[in-house]
């Protein structure tokens, strides 16, 4: 049996976290929300699809059983969701070629996944091909403006240098963990380099008040109001938060690590209370007082949907009796 790497568990946790509190904070206005909004959504996207990447594997039955069927289940609630709750629409319109809000994200899951057999290569010249290749993809994605929500085009040929690095860095890692690198005096050097990145990388956002759809993934550099440049300044950003994430703790943590292991139904549920709370116009305290109730939200939520009732419930759902 494989020995189980809690830093991934935690990390998990960590980015579950930061997925509410983004959306939470997209309730409340202020210079310092902004500021902190746009520092997260940096980071979190990158580093969770370089995760769900370096745990990829093709398999048609997970495929389908964890991934499409949940996509269809949750796209259909939401939409019904939106009509009827929170009265959006006049009538339940069901469409299941453009994901709703955050469902976008299981959505490209879907299609990486699916793409496996193409990108799966065990040479390393291919693989860097391959991830140089979607490198230039993601910059020139961002002059069309033809493609955007609709099949989530955009995001999906956006992130994929993510979801890549994920995938090829897990053939490496065991010649990787076997090597003197590993162990070397670079590798502090490497994490202290991309914690200073990350802090300019934050910094440069606010300096030249970079737009926030600029960060989705799912804007033109037209509508988005951003660069080329700036477009690939963020992918070196995500690069460097990612590295950063290697430096959380490998041991096991209370609560942490165990809700880490089980973020999906977190994922899948938190978006009906974020969407009620904006309905009700919660946050309408001063910008101090609106973050405490946001930050203490998340971690409920984090609780609340991250437990093993509900985690053995969605396996049940999903076919998986573990």
């Amino acid at each position: 049996m494989t020995k189980r790497v809690f830093r991934y568990d935690n990390a998990k946790f960590f980015l579950m976290f930061l997925v509410i509190l983004g959306h939470l904070l997209e309730c409340i206005s202020g210079n310092f929300t902004s500021v902190l909004y746009k520092a997260i959504y940096l980071f979190h996207m990158p580093a969770f699809i370089f995760l769900s990447g370096y745990f990829a594997t093709f398999n048609a039955k997970r495929i389908l059983g964890r991934m499409i069927i949940p996509y269809l289940v949750f796209q259909t609630i939401y939409l019904a969701f939106d009509a009827v709750v929170l009265e959006q629409h006049t009538g339940i319109s069901l469409s299941y070629t453009t994901p709703y809000w955050l469902l976008w994200y299981l959505f490209v899951i879907v299609i990486y996944n699916l793409l496996i057999p193409f990108w799966d290569t065990e040479k390393p010249q291919n693989q860097m091909i391959v991830l140089i290749a979607s490198v230039i993809l993601s910059l020139l994605a961002g002059y069309d403006r033809s493609i955007g929500y609709f099949l989530s085009l955009s995001r999906l040929i956006t992130f994929a240098p993510f979801f890549l690095s994920g995938f090829y860095l897990r053939k490496h890692m065991a010649s990787y963990e076997n090597s003197n690198f590993a162990s070397s005096k670079w590798i502090p050097m490497i994490r202290v380099t991309a914690v200073i990145v990350c802090v300019a990388g934050i910094f440069y956002c606010w300096r030249v008040q970079l737009p926030s759809a600029a960060l989705y993934g799912s804007y033109s550099y037209v509508d988005g109001g951003y660069s080329p440049v700036q477009k690939l300044l963020l992918l070196i950003i995500g690069c460097a938060g990612i590295v950063c994430m290697h430096g959380i703790s490998n041991t096991q943590i209370p609560i942490v690590s165990e809700i880490g292991k089980n973020t999906f139904p977190i994922y899948c549920l938190h978006g009906f209370a974020v969407r009620l709370l904006k309905k009700t116009h919660f946050f309408n305290h001063s910008e101090l007082v609106n973050l405490m109730l946001a930050v203490f939200l998340a971690a409920i939520m984090m609780l609340a949907f991250g437990n093993k009732v509900v985690c053995r419930l969605f396996a049940f759902i999903w076919g998986n009796k573990k």
